[in-house]
């Protein structure tokens, strides 16, 4: 009997130390960790969530997790947390907090919940991480993507990209007038099959693989006609440039293009004029001549 008392002892002396040794890594951890209630009372933070906070170890029962949240995400988390269920135990979200120096920040949070036997939620143990850098660069990348697709909008020519098997990946504003399709209809369609005739589909495709394999001084500067949603042929004089990841490797073809429909109509109208006033003149009996305003012979 005595020998099971003292083994009985043992176990429980180890499981104690084991307890001891657990809490001493989660207080000394570096992430911000606590535990609460179902109403969100902490009963538990270790000593980066109190240092990050200031608060008092000794007095963490006075407070609920949600205190130190900003006000506009308090009844979002507290509906986060609490719809944690046996199915779905475990959950993470970010909420912006006020930092140690009362400046904003943002702390992604990982919910773990402890349900009873019926299942209800009891408590919740919180693992948090300071992302306000991550979450900074990340605005400001949306910031600087908004811009330059701001740039591309008032961009008065076309500019596409495509990825390496011709798929339309990005089209701006006036790409879109051209077209005739919406941002939306044409991103994600293949270019070639398209927005080109059939019959300057193959040409246009050499001009991409000659982008793709870098030869730029051949396919830099193109001119095709290109077709509209509503079955329109348009003449449109492209530049092009091929798209590399950072390692180098062509990711895709960036092109700017001009439509010089009405122009090219204009220039081949007037020579046709010029040619069909010539033929008049050639066939005069008469002698006729032009001169301009310092007497030069015109014709």
């Amino acid at each position: 009997m005595g020998n099971r008392i003292q083994e009985a002892n043992k176990e429980f002396a180890a499981e104690k130390q084991d307890s001891f040794v657990c809490r001493d890594i989660v207080d000394h951890h570096a992430d911000l960790i606590c535990q609460f209630l179902a109403d969100g009372t902490l009963v538990f933070a270790n000593r980066a969530y109190c240092r990050f906070f200031g608060l008092d170890p000794a007095h963490i029962e006075n407070s609920k997790f949600t205190d130190f949240l900003s006000e506009d995400d308090r009844a979002f988390a507290r509906a986060h947390y609490q719809s944690l269920t046996p199915a779905e135990p475990e959950r993470s979200q970010a909420y912006r907090c006020t930092g140690p120096k009362g400046d904003p920040v943002w702390i992604e949070w990982r919910h773990v919940g402890k349900m009873n036997d019926r299942g209800a939620l009891i408590e919740v143990l919180a693992f948090g991480r300071d992302i306000t850098d991550r979450k900074i660069a990340a605005q400001t990348i949306l910031s600087e993507k908004a811009r330059a697709e701001t740039y591309l909008d008032i961009a008065g020519v076309m500019i596409i990209t495509l990825d390496t098997k011709g798929t339309v990946t990005m089209v701006n504003r006036r790409g879109c007038d051209v077209l005739g399709w919406s941002a939306k209809e044409l991103v994600g369609r293949n270019w070639f099959d398209t927005c080109l005739p059939p019959d300057v589909c193959q040409e246009v495709k050499e001009v991409a693989r000659r982008v793709g394999s870098g030869d730029l001084q051949v396919a830099a500067q193109h001119t095709n006609e290109i077709l509209t949603k509503s079955g329109e042929r348009r003449l449109i004089s492209w530049y092009n440039t091929m798209l590399t990841d950072d390692a180098g490797k062509i990711v895709g073809l960036l092109s700017s293009g001009e439509d010089i429909t009405e122009r090219t109509r204009a220039e081949r109208a007037l020579v046709a004029s010029e040619k069909l006033k010539k033929q008049i003149l050639n066939a005069l009996p008469d002698l006729v001549w032009l001169k301009d305003t310092e007497g030069y012979y015109l014709a």
